[in-house]
Formats: structure tokens, C-alpha cells, sequence
């Protein structure tokens, strides 16, 4: 499972970047699904809120740049430091591995 202070890097080439905000468990409609006028409630996922994992720890969060990696389903059973999530409101193919300390 993904925690607070993981670093992710995604499968289309940003990051590294340090997660310091999860929210989990969403069911906001896709955004496909909003540019078609339908509100109805999307597979549950989650939303990064992140920071660029080379900048130091010092410097603090409010000063930093944020980024948010929005629309992602984790799936359980996948190795500790291999952890995989699905964009849901993207291609299938992008996701975030988790990587290893």
C-alpha cells in the first residue's frame, strides 16, 4: 500500500516525486465522463498530492512545487517495492511504481 513519504516515479517518464498527501478510497466520475455530462461515480482510486523527491527535506512543503497524480487504483498483491497502480482516468498502460529505499 502506498504511504505518506514513498517516492513514485510514473510509467510515461515524470518524477521521482515524494507523495506527501493521500486520498484514497474517491469515487469522482472520470473525467471522460464529466466532458460528457454524466456524474456518476467512478471504481474507487485515489489522488497523490507530491513534491519533487531531490529537493531537500529541509526545504518545506508550502515553498516546494506540488504536483498531483490523479485517478489511480492500487492493487493489492503485488511485491512490497513493486507496488503498481492503474490510471483509471488515463491510458490502462500508466501506473506508478513504488520504488525501492
Amino acid at each position: 500500500m502506498l504511504q505518506v513519504g514513498d517516492i513514485v516515479r510514473t510509467s510515461y517518464g515524470s518524477g521521482p516525486y515524494r507523495i506527501i498527501h493521500i486520498t484514497r478510497n474517491c469515487r469522482c466520475p472520470d473525467y471522460l465522463d464529466l466532458i460528457d455530462g454524466s456524474d456518476k461515480p467512478s471504481k474507487p482510486h485515489m489522488h497523490l498530492v507530491c513534491v519533487d523527491s531531490d529537493e531537500p527535506i529541509r526545504v518545506r512543503y508550502s515553498e516546494r512545487k506540488l504536483y498531483w497524480l490523479n485517478g489511480y487504483r492500487e492493487y493489492p498483491g503485488v511485491p512490497e517495492g513493486r507496488h503498481k497502480c492503474d490510471v483509471s482516468t488515463l491510458a490502462p498502460r500508466d501506473r506508478h511504481i513504488k520504488e525501492e529505499a
